[in-house]
């Protein structure tokens, strides 16, 4: 009697992300298997690093940068979990 194959395990992540998709991953600086519990992690982590009222006090430019960051991981995240 043969043995039977196990159905192989649903892949997680992103399977040949598109290049929107590779932005966000590189954004939150995570690879293409990541879950969605790991993309939540990531942008915790880099939302306080990044965000603007971390820098009150500074110079503007510095709070514009920060700002500028803020809002692309922000757009990163909301990408990835609309395709998680």
């Amino acid at each position: 009697m043969a043995a039977r194959a196990e159905p192989a395990a649903p892949a997680r992540g992103f399977d040949a992300p598109s290049y929107p998709i590779r932005r966000a991953l590189i954004e939150l600086e995570l690879d293409a298997n990541a879950s969605p519990r790991e993309i939540k992690l990531a942008y915790r982590r880099l939302a306080q690093r990044h965000h603007p009222d971390r820098f009150h006090g500074q110079s503007e430019w510095r709070i514009t940068l920060a700002s500028q960051r803020f809002q692309r991981i922000k757009n990163a995240y909301d990408l990835l979990m609309q395709h998680a």
